[in-house]
């Protein structure tokens, strides 16, 4: 019936927003933890080659394990939402994959942080 079909639609929307919002604060945290080079000097930032500085870029990302999982799965979520924007209604998917992305990051945020006001006060909001 349509109502089953929709109720699929919420669920995996819901579903979409949770993966992306447990992986941000992940994210947040891989790319703050990376292997960056201590500061050049500007003329050594000059003459290094800009495929060089790409590549080094590139390979930290990809050696970076704690960017690369959470990045990995939150592309699962886009690919899961690309599919079901494709095959659903847009109307109905789209605002509730990023409402629940939005609530779901700030949770995980505060969790992570470890402050327990911060996740007082979110869990009294929703």
């Amino acid at each position: 019936s349509t109502w089953d079909y929709k109720m699929k639609e919420v669920i995996v929307a819901s579903s979409i927003g949770l993966l992306w919002g447990i992986t941000n604060p992940f994210l947040e945290r891989g790319a703050k933890s990376s292997n960056k080079s201590p500061e050049e000097s500007g003329e050594a930032k000059v003459h290094r080659c800009f495929l060089i500085t790409v590549f080094l870029s590139v390979w930290d990302i990809v050696t970076n394990w704690r960017f690369l999982v959470p990045f990995l799965i939150n592309q699962l979520g886009s690919l899961l939402f690309y599919y079901t924007i494709g095959n659903s209604s847009i109307t109905l998917v789209v605002p509730i994959a990023n409402s629940v992305n939005f609530t779901t990051t700030y949770i995980a945020e505060s969790l992570l942080k470890r402050d327990p006001i911060t996740l007082y006060l979110s869990l009294i909001h929703i």
